[in-house]
């Protein structure tokens, strides 16, 4: 009796490691992202005589990996972003399924968790200066930087290619958005208080490029 428990066990771990998707990737990362969900800045700012848009769009350069673990996949990603407006950077943790389409595509729609801090760089506003002022003043005055952080949640779907040779080529695209408020501001290392509270929020794609391997259901090398 023993023996058919065993192998009743046996049979169904056979089942589950020949069904599902196993392995390791990584990867190197281009994107692009836009960035909404600030308005108590917006607001605060444009009475002072700044401007800033409702939304900001900036290019990002990042990373990831992770594993496929049968039924689930367990890595990371991180990135920087850097624009005229806006610059930052993030990273965090994420889980998900690994789905095999056929034998060179497999798909990683995730769930993410991490954090993300942004540096706003505010600038007057539009104004007439005569040829003496911009001399005195360099140009102008020099652009203020305000900086905040916190942790942010949100999905990801990937979709990769993987090359017979082990390399990776793939399209992510994602939202994620504040998990409660960011409102520890900064400005030139100095901690400010009484600053608004925002819940940003950023739309993304990717481009990536990698290697790893990655076996799925009928594969055996």
């Amino acid at each position: 009796m023993k023996g058919e428990r065993l192998g009743v066990v046996g049979a169904l771990v056979s089942a589950v490691w020949a069904q599902g998707v196993w392995g390791g990737v990584g990867w190197f990362s281009v994107g692009y992202q836009v960035v909404t969900g600030y308005k108590p800045l917006q607001e605060v700012i444009q009475a002072k005589g700044f401007t800033m848009p409702v939304s900001v769009s900036v290019p990002t350069l990042g990373g990831g990996g992770g594993f496929c673990l049968g039924y689930v996949f367990v890595g990371g990603s991180g990135e920087a972003y850097f624009g005229g407006l806006l610059r930052g950077g993030g990273g965090g943790f994420r889980v998900g399924y690994p789905w095999r389409l056929g034998e060179r595509f497999l798909l990683l729609p995730t769930l993410s968790v991490g954090g993300s801090a942004y540096s706003f760089v505010l600038r007057r506003a539009a104004e007439e200066r005569s040829f003496g002022q911009a001399v005195d003043t360099l140009g102008g005055v020099v652009p203020r930087i305000l900086s905040v952080e916190g942790a942010q949640g949100g999905l990801v779907l990937a979709a990769h290619y993987l090359f017979k040779q082990g390399g990776i080529l793939g399209l992510e695209i994602g939202y994620e958005t504040a998990i409660g408020g960011f409102k520890d501001w900064q400005a030139a290392g100095v901690r400010l208080t009484g600053g608004p509270s925002i819940a940003p929020q950023r739309f993304f794609v990717r481009f990536v490029l990698g290697g790893g391997r990655v076996l799925g259901p009928g594969d055996t090398e």
